[in-house]
């Protein structure tokens, strides 16, 4: 899964918006929650994670005022999910009991 992630290569997608990125990975994201939450719902909290520090450097590099501030990006990111809780699959409430 996490090699999955890695070949999105979501750094290079600067060109997306937020909406756009989160509906490129949505469905794989469903297919993890739906296949590990039944099997294994201990590799779900990793992924999760996993996922968030992935989008990190997508967010760095698309907003100019994040650059070279990861610490910032995840916070950022962390709003965004209080915001909006339903723009990703695993930042869902259902997700979350995982």
């Amino acid at each position: 899964m996490r090699q999955s992630i890695r070949d999105w290569k979501l750094t290079s997608l600067t060109t997306y918006s937020l909406e756009e990125v989160a509906a490129l990975v949505n469905p794989v994201i469903r297919g993890w929650i739906n296949y590990y939450g039944a099997y294994c719902r201990s590799a779900l909290k990793a992924i999760r994670h996993q996922i968030d520090l992935a989008l990190s450097p997508w967010a760095m590099r698309k907003y100019k005022w994040l650059h070279r501030r990861h610490v910032e990006a995840l916070r950022w990111l962390g709003r965004v999910r209080q915001a909006a809780p339903e723009l990703f699959v695993h930042w869902q409430p259902a997700a979350a009991n995982g």
